[in-house]
């Protein structure tokens, strides 16, 4: 079902435009680790050869692929969540937060329909994209005080492309500070 992704898609460059984001290590700042799945998502727009992937950023989704008839998609990235981080041992469940109640207005007790299918993204020790539908997610989903986390069994993913990581792009620079100061500059400030 979910193997069309890797034909729309130019993985070679996704994986190392990624492999790039894994090692900025500015992107592990506390004030930009929310950049970091947008660098990751701005490269598998750049990578997407079929030009039919378009980024929302929506508060329940971030992806549409158009002319594909299953619906939305949530992308998680997280640390090492499929697989461990020296040996890539599978890990029996893969725990990822889908919500937090405090960015919402009033708390949930459940989840709701949010999105279609999540997209997990792990960067490393191996670059690997799986996907899962929403019911197996909601379904293996625990309730913790401050949101959901995923729990879902890593026998119920659908692993559509595992490599070793890339070599990184050496000369992109990360730091959100270059960028802000450059818009600066175009305008004249």
């Amino acid at each position: 079902m979910y193997s069309d992704f890797i034909e729309w898609v130019d993985m070679d460059k996704w994986n190392s435009i990624c492999s790039s984001v894994y090692e900025a290590k500015v992107l592990n700042e506390s004030s930009n680790r929310m950049l970091k799945e947008k660098y990751i998502l701005a490269g598998l727009l750049l990578a997407n050869t079929s030009n039919n992937i378009k980024y929302v950023d929506l508060r329940d989704y971030d992806l549409v692929f158009k002319d594909w008839k299953l619906g939305n998609i949530e992308v998680k990235t997280g640390e090492y969540p499929m697989f461990s981080r020296k040996q890539f041992k599978p890990k029996s469940f893969v725990k990822l937060k889908l919500k937090n109640n405090y960015e919402n207005k009033t708390d949930r007790v459940e989840l709701g329909k949010e999105f279609d299918h999540l997209m997990i993204v792990q960067l490393a020790p191996k670059f690997t994209i799986a996907f899962v539908d929403y019911a197996t997610a909601i379904e293996n989903m625990i309730s913790v005080k401050d949101g959901f986390i995923s729990n879902i069994p890593i026998e119920a993913l659908d692993i559509v492309y595992c490599n070793d990581r890339a070599e990184p792009i050496s000369n992109i620079e990360f730091n959100p500070m270059s960028f802000i100061t450059e818009q600066y500059k175009k305008v004249g400030l």
